[in-house]
Order: structure tokens, then sequence, then C-alpha cells
């Protein structure tokens, strides 16, 4: 009897370290190309090889069938207490901008530690934060002993090189109240119930309300505006472009005005947060094992778009402020077919 509760026993043990040992895979193998890789680097460019520029903004609707990789998957709702979860190792782009580009939760921790003044307020790191820190890092001499102390350069280096802007040039940096409530967040008065259901009243006799905060809708992000140069590179006699910024685009119905709006939601330094798109992949429709990375897919412009403005004399004025309907839709391809045949005549034969 003795044994056989023995041997019960170690057959239990047994089973249990096998069973702490085993990973749990959502498919048939670890996936680390993807989560690996880093941006695909830019060339050597310099002042003297631009033999020609020019600097033009898009528009992406997401909702096209080429765009949705970008688009989904999407939450419907979403608030700051809900931890970000992937859907088949998949965020979608305003996802991994907000939540993994800006750094919401740490950045917000390291604010109220370091930085208690701009809180919350300015909690979209920019330029002078990121010198505040280095002479903070010199002052108090971390170093590599210190470098997981609260508000260090290394807990917080991941946020520092995010930069996004209220506007296209990149003169008035963004901040984190603005972005929730372009993305319909903030807060809101809710009134108090007691258990009966009934309306609890203040002393004055008023109903008596609680504040509570709105839950943000990523799925009313419906286009994307994208800000790139295209140059001609004499060195190796090349057409070539390069994203500077993209700024997701919120429509949604106005519930005081009964009408539809819109409201950028900031422009990001596309640059910067390059790091974050090459370790996430996007998915692919005709293979699973062979998904592209969002770098990937900016990089070799798998997307549906349209030119809605260029550099011009008249402050960059947009094309529907001179056309309207389909004849901006023909200034759009007017333009693109200018920039085609620029290359087109500095080739000699």
């Amino acid at each position: 009897m003795k044994r056989l509760i023995l041997l019960s026993l170690s057959l239990v043990f047994v089973v249990s370290a096998y069973t702490q040992e085993v990973d749990i895979l959502g498919g048939l193998y670890k996936k680390e190309h993807v989560p690996d890789r880093g941006p695909i680097p830019y060339h050597t460019f310099r002042q003297s090889d631009a033999m020609w520029t020019k600097i033009v903004w898009r528009k992406l609707d997401l909702r096209e069938k080429i765009n949705l990789p970008l688009y989904y998957p999407i939450e419907s709702k979403y608030d700051l207490n809900t931890v970000l979860q992937p859907q088949d190792d998949r965020f979608n782009l305003v996802s991994l901008l907000l939540f993994m580009g800006i750094g919401t939760y740490g950045y917000a921790t390291y604010l109220e530690t370091l930085l208690p003044n701009v809180y919350p307020d300015q909690k979209i790191v920019i330029l002078e934060h990121l010198k505040q820190l280095e002479e903070l890092n010199a002052k108090e001499n971390w170093g590599e002993l210190g470098r997981n102390r609260p508000g260090s350069m290394a807990m917080h280096d991941r946020w520092l090189n995010y930069f996004v802007y209220d506007d296209h040039e990149f003169k008035v940096p963004q901040n984190f109240t603005k972005i929730w409530g372009y993305m319909g967040g903030g807060l809101d008065s809710v009134i108090i119930y007691d258990e009966n259901g009934m309306e609890v009243y203040d002393a004055n006799g008023m109903i008596a309300k609680r504040a509570e905060f709105k839950e943000i809708r990523p799925g009313e992000v419906t286009e994307l505006k994208v800000k790139e140069v295209w140059y001609f590179d004499k060195n190796r006699a090349k057409m070539e472009v390069r994203i500077v910024a993209i700024c997701p685009t919120r429509y949604f119905l106005d519930p005081i005005e009964k009408k539809q709006k819109n409201a950028e939601i900031g422009w990001f330094y596309f640059p910067a947060f390059r790091p974050i798109l090459a370790t996430h992949e996007v998915f692919n429709t005709s293979n699973d094992a062979e998904r592209m990375s969002f770098d990937d897919l900016f990089w070799k412009r798998r997307f549906s778009s349209f030119v809605y403005a260029e550099t011009n004399v008249y402050n960059n004025r947009l094309i529907n402020e001179y056309q309207y309907g389909l004849d901006a839709l023909l200034e759009a391809d007017k333009i693109k077919d200018w920039m085609f045949e620029i290359e087109h005549d500095l080739w000699n034969y």
C-alpha cells in the first residue's frame, strides 16, 4: 500500500514538473523574426546630394481594403485602467502610437515623481525634458548602479525618443490631455444612485455627482495624414521618398452639436518611433508565417492614399481650398503626375 502511495505521489510530481516547463504557444513556434528586428536604416544623404525636393501631404482612409492592416484589430472603447492586450500578436497603428510610443503609464509615473509642476497636463516628452534628465543624470552621477532608479534615463529612454506635436511644422508640442480629449476621453460627471436605484442629493439639495474618466474610442480613428518629402538623390541617381510625420485623425458625432466633426490626434515624428513599428507585425492575408512589420509596410508603401496638399507660395494652402469634389481629386493626380515627370526629365538619353 505504501509503495502504491509513493508511486502515485511520484507520478503527480513528475506531471506537475512537466506541466510547469511547457510554454503555452498560440501557434507552432515562438515568433522571433519580427520582435527582434530593427528599423530599416536610412541611406546616407547630404544636402549636396539633393538635386530636387518636394514636400507633400497625403490622406489614408484606414477603412480601404489595402489599409485594413493599419486599422485592425480595434477596441470599440478603452480606458486608462485597462491593460492593452494584443490580438493574434497584433496591435493596430493607433494603439502602438498611444500606448507603446508615448509611454502613457510609465511616463505618467515619471512626471509625478520628477516633474510634478507639469503633471498631469504635460505628459508628452519634449526636448526640454530630455535635457533636464541628462543634466540630472550628470549632477547626481547615477551611473550604472542607478539605472533602475525611478526617474532614471534607463527606465524612460524608450519614451524619450518619441515626439508628438500639435502641428506638422513641429512648433507646438502636443500634451496628453489634448490627445486623450481628441480620442473621446476626459472627465465626465456621473449621477450617484443609492442601493435602491434612487438619486442621491448633497447637503445643498442638488443631485450628487462624481467625476469619472470617459473611455476613448480608437475605432473612430479612420484616417491617417502623412507628411513626406520626395527628393532626387543625384549621388544614387534615384527618386526617393521619406516619411517625416503621421497624424491619426478621429471622425465622430458631436453629442452636443449633433453634427460630424474631426480631430487631429497629433503629429508623430515618424523616424522617432520606427523602432516600435519595426518590432510589431501586421496581418498578411496570404500567409501567417510571412508577416511584415509596420515599418516594412510604410517602407514598401503598401497603402492607398491621395495627395491633399503640397508646398506652395500661398501659405501651403490645401487643395480643397481652391478645388472641390472631382476637381480636387484631379488636382491631386496632377501633382503626382508632375512629380513623375520631374524624375523623367532629370534623365538624359
